[in-house]
């Protein structure tokens, strides 16, 4: 079996992260940050964003504070605990950059419609055991 498909993906993917970077205005640390950010639909602690964007702590409050001068996040402190700093968008200019990540959505969404459930469970295990492998590297390296 071939995997130069799965290759040319990811090649993909990391091509379309860059142009998307460079059309708004972002490197693609702060792109993939911001990505995390809005994803989870809430704001996090920058601890909680840096695990999820695989970064580390200090490329994450680099990136925060990049996000913020342009005017995407803003931190604020917990309602819950004074002490923890949350990140949160800063609407309308996150919206704003979330339109332009928009076609990718629709995309993955359309081409997911074409597979049944049983192929998407077997995708969705493949991209988890794919990704599992990469954040061990990450680890490791």
């Amino acid at each position: 079996m071939k995997y130069t498909s799965v290759a040319r993906l990811f090649q993909a993917h990391q091509q379309f992260q860059k142009r998307l970077a460079e059309r708004t205005g972002l490197n693609t640390t702060d792109a993939t940050l911001f990505g995390a950010l809005m994803r989870a639909g809430e704001p996090l602690s920058a601890g909680t964003l840096a695990q999820i964007a695989l970064l580390t702590t200090g490329a994450t409050t680099t990136a925060i504070d990049r996000l913020e001068a342009l005017g995407l996040v803003q931190r604020r402190r917990s309602d819950v605990d004074r002490r923890t700093v949350l990140v949160a968008p800063r609407q309308p200019n996150a919206r704003n950059v979330m339109k332009q990540m928009e076609p990718l959505g629709n995309l993955w969404t359309s081409l997911l419609g074409q597979f049944n459930e049983r192929e998407c469970e077997a995708i969705e295990r493949f991209v988890r055991a794919y990704t599992d492998v990469i954040e061990e590297a990450l680890i490791e390296a």
